[in-house]
């Protein structure tokens, strides 16, 4: 397991969770938030477009004059320039807050993301500002390493819900009694990604996810 830096420990350490009451573990990108559109509008303003053949960013940005697909290290700095300055610009997805509002009456709720650490303010601020004011733990990489200093002890249920299949493999290898849920927001990406082999279950819409993780948590 990809052991936690410094700075992904002083921030779960910061959190006092109660071993006892039932863990929602949320990403936010593409299942709070709908990455993939304001990502669009970013690298549209640097002078490039999303062709989505695949499911990666790499080989998929092409520069809009000439077609060509940008190389790694513009698609990083793009990446880092929208982590850095529009992470406020992201709608939610549809029914977030809602879901997450009903089910924080009975579980508590960590949002574990890949946001660059810097960015750790910014994201908390955008989530309060789409009435999701829930804790941050700002990871990178896989996603199993926090997740189980997060709860790994956890007595209570542990559910986890992200748009990747590995980072739901990470995590339920990290924790045994947690339940995975597969959730992809945006409906281009939803054909390109395979539910998550261990996942409880496949679903894409809150209205419908949300009876399904509170009874995966309450039973």
């Amino acid at each position: 397991m990809t052991e936690l830096s410094d700075s992904i420990r002083t921030q779960i350490d910061s959190l006092r969770l109660d071993s006892a009451k039932p863990l929602l573990l949320c990403d936010a990108d593409e299942v709070l938030f709908q990455f993939l559109r304001g990502l669009e509008r970013h690298i549209e303003d640097e002078g490039y477009h999303l062709d989505l053949v695949s499911f990666s960013l790499f080989g998929n940005i092409k520069h809009t004059e000439t077609g060509e697909a940008a190389a790694r290290e513009q698609v990083a700095e793009l990446l880092k320039g929208f982590f850095a300055n529009r992470l406020h610009e992201l709608d939610p997805v549809p029914g977030a807050a809602e879901a997450l509002a009903s089910l924080s009456r009975d579980a508590q709720i960590v949002v574990l993301t890949n946001t660059p650490p810097p960015q750790r303010a910014a994201r908390a601020a955008a989530l309060k500002a789409g009435g999701m004011p829930y804790p941050v733990i700002a990871n990178e990489g896989p996603k199993g390493a926090a997740a189980g200093a997060l709860a790994g002890a956890h007595k209570a249920p542990v559910v986890f819900v992200d748009d990747i299949p590995h980072n739901i493999d990470s995590v339920l290898e990290a924790i045994a009694h947690a339940q995975g849920i597969h959730f992809v927001a945006d409906e281009r990406l939803r054909p390109l990604i395979p539910k998550a082999p261990k996942a409880l279950h496949r679903v894409d819409e809150w209205p419908e996810a949300e009876p399904l993780i509170r009874a995966a948590l309450l039973g």
